[in-house]
């Protein structure tokens, strides 16, 4: 026994030895102690913002529009906002749409100042845009956001019957405005009444759609689709290859070489008619 307690005296007696289990017993404390806050940190609730609606794009949030509710540590990122007042009174950015009961995260809520002060901002190379006429009933309700997919629908009269079919799916709106051009759904609005819809399409496309309209002002019928339908936002395309051949038979393709050729004609003419006299 004796021996036993004369090399356990020996073993503390080692500075070297002691110097490692205090190191040992230290790291083990300090990696528990970190363990724990961060299980903590992980697992402690805290409260932040979220949407209760769907919010659209360039959209003011409103302090009806949001509720606070208590989410994991886990959860809140970097690019979480934790506070009410970065959130109310600024806008949804040109690129998001905030779905009901998600958080809100920094990119996609910017100041009144930083937002585009128009839809044309970012319209790409080739396209152009397209002005539909609309109103209270045909947006239903203006109920028709920017950033909302919709599909268009055809209604004329072919042989005095009438025709009413699907035209051109899955096109993005840019803007609604009102008859002063200032977004209904912006501040600088003074009109709650929808005067257009602002669509981005080819060249072609818009030409075409201008020849309806043309036709028929009243013959382009906007139809709204469930959030999931904008969320994916599928390729816009024509689906009635009859009601387009139809719309071109009715109108007539002029090149700017027949506006030349027509103006010299008309100005030889008128040459000529002013020699004779």
């Amino acid at each position: 026994m004796s021996n036993i307690m004369i090399g356990i005296k020996r073993f503390f007696q080692n500075k070297n030895t002691v110097t490692t289990i205090f190191a040992i017993v230290l790291s083990v404390v300090v990696l528990y102690v970190a363990y724990s806050m961060r299980i903590k940190k992980a697992t402690e609730p805290k409260s932040v913002p979220y949407a209760t609606v769907d919010i659209q794009p360039r959209t003011e949030i409103t302090e009806d529009m949001v509720g606070v509710r208590a989410v994991p540590g886990s959860v809140i990122t970097s690019n979480v906002i934790t506070d009410m007042d970065s959130v109310v009174g600024k806008y949804v950015s040109n690129e998001a749409l905030i779905p009901a009961d998600s958080l809100f995260y920094n990119g996609t809520i910017v100041a009144w100042e930083d937002l585009p002060k128009t839809a044309y901002g970012d319209i790409r190379s080739g396209n152009q845009i397209f002005y539909l006429p609309v109103n209270m009933d045909s947006t239903y309700g203006n109920s028709i956001f920017p950033g909302n997919y919709i599909d268009l629908y055809y209604n004329g009269y072919v042989d005095n019957k009438i025709l009413i079919a699907k035209f051109i799916e899955s096109i993005e709106v840019k803007a609604v405005v009102d008859g002063n051009y200032d977004n209904v759904f912006e501040k600088s609005s003074s009109e709650t009444e929808p005067a257009y819809i602002l669509f981005e399409l080819p060249e072609d496309w818009r030409l075409l759609l201008d020849k309806t309209i043309y036709l028929d002002p009243e013959s382009l019928i906007p139809v709204p689709r469930n959030a999931q339908y904008s969320e994916k936002g599928g390729e816009t395309r024509i689906v009635s290859a009859y009601i387009k051949n139809l719309v071109e038979s009715r109108t007539v393709n002029v090149t700017e070489d027949d506006l030349r050729r027509v103006v010299n004609n008309r100005n030889n003419t008128n040459t000529t008619n002013g020699g004779a006299n």
